[in-house]
């Protein structure tokens, strides 16, 4: 699959591994991870902490290729009144603009935002869609919406959600049951169903242990999980099956009652309580085991099933939502809820045949079904025809761009394309041309050295150029005006107007270039003095500037003062020419001696 470096996607999740939960939406963690193997991939977390001395806290790591931001906000303070909520969520929003100024400034603006799990990062979403015009879509894993949960309440919530839905470009959900379920509660959509992520790496062999091990991991609460019921099946069988143990990993609220229920039963040397463990002895023990059970009530698809599957263990499920959606005969057996007698038979029949069912085949399956590859490859199929606007030169002019076409920045420089592919530079050293700045190469960019107006390419090689702020510099106009339209089909090119060139009139600049009536118009700059040297410096503030002396100031209100005028500046008339074409173009070179 190609990589898209091109693309800035930023994660905007509910749940996400933090400093109070390292295993708190890792599945999202795991999303993440794989679309950052192909597209700049930042993630954006808010979470309470209430032992914060502070209102807010900040974390900022590079974890592999993903950038992530963790914002604290503290909610211990707030109470659970109803004022108390409106001030936790106050802050949720505040700490939410705080890690949006650190991506701005470590990231720079995504090209599409990736919710995880609604609501209240989807309203962050909705924001910046209505205000920077960035497209958002949603993947939910939560399974309150599923008839068998039931926490999908409030009207307030409903009221948001289903906004924060409605203008999302593409809704996914890890099974198509939690879509239907979705569906149900009126959060009407486009609706794309992509599992989890489960990698295989260092998973250890495939061990069969004497006896026959079964295995339950998860949440330790009952109202979802249904663990109560094995620990009675399993006292029930513990006659017929003697060679039959089950162990237990992980925490939850129900753990010691569930610990209780077991003694009481007489099943201490049945039934075993690990406790939490790290990720990868929670996979040595799938793989060690003869089969993994999972009898919950309601499931929006399974990390656990999955995980069993890559380790090579058969699955004995519910038909709970998700699993039965991956989880057939050749994987495991599917029972029916709430069925004591068919959980009984189920464990039996696993205990028959667990040792039929081919491991090898078990985890190609979930490595074909749940790699990280495939997982990307969907995501980016949706990512592909809603990032096709750009910005380019210093004017940040929006252009279109389909994911398809092959597009050339020429002269590049030190500011180059975010979307180009390839780069043409002459001069890759320090130059005054930028200042004495070098130029700059991306990772996954080609460069290629040469000289704009004989361009080492075929013709009609890219679908689209872009000539940002480099006509102005070029010797010979005509031959560059040429190159361009023999090797791209289209493009857009900046430079600046008449009224910049009067103000800052850099030595360096040889022509006055003007789109006049759709001709771009080249007049050869008979003077080179600037209009007045201390704007210049305040214009320029804290840079250094070939040919002039640097003005330095840390002062906030020159800096606020300077940045409007830069800000304000693209929109005074004739400060820039923005010159779009396609197929061809006019142009017109005026020299000296035409002047005279």
């Amino acid at each position: 699959m190609p990589v898209h470096n091109y693309y800035k996607i930023l994660f905007l999740p509910k749940w996400y591994p933090n400093r109070k939960d390292k295993h708190n939406g890792i599945f999202i963690e795991r999303h993440a991870k794989a679309i950052a193997k192909h597209c700049k991939t930042a993630v954006l977390y808010i979470g309470s902490d209430p032992n914060l001395k502070t209102k807010f806290d900040t974390e900022i790591v590079q974890e592999d290729k993903l950038k992530v931001v963790r914002v604290y906000y503290r909610n211990s303070d707030a109470g659970n009144s109803f004022f108390g909520k409106a001030i936790k969520l106050i802050r949720y929003f505040r700490a939410a603009y705080i890690g949006l100024k650190i991506i701005k400034k470590e990231f720079g603006k995504p090209n599409l935002i990736h919710v995880n799990v609604l609501t209240r990062p989807g309203i962050v979403a909705l924001a910046l869609n209505k205000l920077n015009q960035i497209p958002y879509i949603v993947t939910e894993h939560w399974s309150g919406y599923m008839p068998a949960d039931g926490t999908y309440k409030g009207f307030l919530k409903k009221w948001a959600t289903q906004l924060v839905v409605k203008n999302a470009q593409t809704v996914t959900t890890v099974s198509d049951a939690l879509a239907q379920a979705m569906q149900a509660q009126h959060l009407n959509a486009k609706y794309v169903t992509i599992p989890n992520c489960v990698t295989s790496d260092m998973l250890p062999a495939k061990r069969i242990n004497s006896g026959i091990n079964a295995i339950m991991v998860g949440n330790l609460e009952d109202r979802e999980k249904n663990i109560s019921a094995v620990i009675r099946a399993i006292a029930e069988l513990k006659n017929s099956l003697p060679e039959l143990t089950l162990t237990l990993v992980g925490e939850g609220v129900d753990k010691a009652q569930l610990i209780a229920l077991s003694s009481s039963l007489k099943l201490d040397d049945r039934i075993t309580f690990t406790g939490s463990l790290p990720h990868e002895n929670v996979l040595e023990h799938i793989s060690a085991a003869s089969f993994l059970i999972l009898n919950s009530h309601f499931e929006t698809f399974s990390v656990v099933a999955a995980e069993a599957l890559i380790c090579g263990t058969p699955v004995l499920s519910t038909k709970c939502g998700g699993p039965e959606e991956f989880i057939d005969a050749t994987r495991g057996k599917l029972i029916s809820l709430n069925n004591t007698s068919a959980l009984l038979d189920g464990i039996k029949w696993m205990c028959a045949h667990f040792s039929s069912f081919d491991h090898l085949k078990l985890k190609a399956f979930a490595e074909t079904r749940f790699s990280e590859e495939s997982i990307a490859a969907q995501f980016i199929q949706i990512y592909n025809p809603l990032i096709n606007t750009w910005e380019a030169g210093n004017t940040r002019e929006e252009i279109r761009i389909p994911y398809t076409w092959n597009v050339l920045d020429v002269g590049s420089g030190d500011h180059p394309n975010d979307r180009a592919n390839v780069l043409l530079e002459r001069e890759i050293e320090a130059t005054e041309h930028r200042s004495g700045a070098v130029a700059v190469i991306p990772e996954g960019k080609k460069l290629v050295l040469g000289d704009a107006t004989d361009m080492p390419f075929a013709n009609k090689e890219f679908d689209y150029v872009i000539a940002s702020h480099i006509a102005e510099h070029i010797d010979e106009p005509e031959k560059f005006c040429s190159e361009l339209q023999r090797v791209a089909k289209r493009g857009y090119l900046e430079t600046p107007d008449a009224f910049s060139e009067f103000i800052f009139n850099e030595p360096f600049h040889k022509w006055v270039v003007s789109n006049k009536n759709g001709v771009l118009t080249f007049t050869e700059k008979t003077k080179h003095q600037v209009f007045s040297e201390r704007f210049y410096r305040f214009y320029y503030l804290n840079e250094k500037r070939t040919n002039h002396e640097a003005y330095y100031s840390n002062n906030i209100f020159v800096g606020t003062f300077v940045n409007l005028i830069r800000k304000s500046w693209k929109h005074l008339p004739r400060t820039y020419t923005r010159f779009h074409w396609e197929n061809n173009f006019k142009y017109r070179v005026i020299r000296k001696s035409q002047h005279d």
